[in-house]
């Protein structure tokens, strides 16, 4: 899945999250609800993905070299891993950002996806992928 670098076809578009390419160490701010500032670290890398069509980055709060058992969880965020992947459409000229992904109907053989897009500011859906899956068998 990773890339070296940007597909030559939308390098210029994929510049936008392009220039975060590489690892970066985070200092976290959270806020609970009666305005007490908490701080943390965390670290992100981001990469290039599916030939260099896509960016994917990871996020870890704390950092892994600070995660022990049973250590204390940030205030407000907690302790994760999560990821985004920021795909560029050259179809639409445009980057893929009001979607959701459902998994629904789910077996331990089997589940389906739904992928929904919003081009009103999410105040209507519309699906346009669904894939139905089955395990394989071993």
């Amino acid at each position: 899945m990773h890339a070296d670098g940007p597909a030559t076809d939308r390098a210029a578009a994929l510049a936008l999250y392009g220039r975060f390419i590489g690892d970066w160490d985070a200092d976290i701010v959270t806020y609970t609800p009666d305005g007490v500032r908490h701080h943390g670290q965390g670290e992100i890398h981001f990469g290039w993905i599916l030939e260099g069509r896509a960016i994917q980055d990871v996020w870890m709060i704390p950092q892994p070299k600070d995660r022990v058992p049973h250590a204390p969880e940030m205030p407000v965020a907690g302790n994760w891993y999560g990821t985004t992947i920021r795909v560029y459409d050259s179809a639409i000229d445009a980057w893929r950002t009001l979607s959701r992904w459902s998994f629904t109907e789910i077996t331990p053989r089997s589940f389906h996806w739904k992928a929904e897009a919003s081009m009103d500011n999410s105040t209507s859906w519309r699906l346009f992928v669904e894939v139905f899956t089955h395990r394989r068998p071993n």
